[in-house]
């Protein structure tokens, strides 16, 4: 055993820590202050840092360590437990757990990356698409064509374009809310015009799985 962690003192202090039903601080404190050479040494020894993406976590894994020890100090069973070992146990499996965590959402984080980028392209074409086709829809009627182009520079230009939109419209165009509220109308009614209109999905029948017979609303009067 380490000449650094002097087992018997540490057990002594966790029993008294039990006994407080584990809510005394300074006990608490007292027993982690033993800890800290023996977290160093198992994370050395063990070259669990190393383990890591970048080499470079062993401060944080020492800090995972102590963490996870504080927390199992009510586990420890006097008599049928050896605290070094347990306590290196825990150092062990809190690091190794945080390191594969680590490696876990590293991975993710470049698929979400890249997905992310993914929709944002997506989502750029489709606004792209929809003002050139709002300009289409409304190239015979001059107004309109007006607030399509104050609309985009709004879309581009304003961090929070969606809050007060008729007015911001009204101001850029000089058009009054009035003839702005209509022409947000006009779009909802020329809503079929768009190709990235969600129009018509809540009337698409649902897939037919296989063997599962269909019925039509006609079939209803027949039951």
């Amino acid at each position: 055993m380490a000449d650094y962690f002097d087992r018997k003192v540490v057990e002594d202090l966790l029993v008294k820590y039990q006994k407080t039903g584990c809510t005394d601080i300074k006990l608490r404190d007292e027993i982690m202050s033993h800890t800290a050479q023996l977290i160093n040494a198992v994370v050395k020894t063990h070259r669990l840092h190393l383990l890591a993406r970048d080499n470079d976590h062993f401060d944080e894994l020492c800090q995972v360590a102590w963490v996870a020890i504080e927390r199992a100090l009510y586990k420890f069973v006097p008599g049928k437990a050896n605290v070094f070992n347990l306590f290196t146990q825990i150092v062990k499996t809190s690091c190794l757990a945080a390191v594969k965590k680590d490696r876990v959402d590293s991975v993710m984080r470049g698929k979400y990356r890249a997905q992310l980028d993914l929709n944002c392209v997506k989502r750029h074409s489709e606004i792209e698409r929809f003002f050139k086709e709002l300009r289409e829809v409304c190239k015979y009627i001059p107004d309109y064509l007006k607030m399509a182009d104050a609309l985009e520079e709004i879309y581009l230009e304003d961090d929070k374009p969606e809050e007060f939109l008729f007015k911001k419209v009204s101001e850029r165009t000089g058009l009054s809310v009035y003839n702005v509220k209509r022409f947000f109308k006009f779009i909802q009614l020329m809503e079929h015009e768009f190709t990235d209109s969600k129009i018509g999905e809540q009337h698409q029948e649902k897939p037919q799985k296989p063997g599962e017979a269909v019925f039509y609303k006609e079939d209803e009067d027949d039951w």
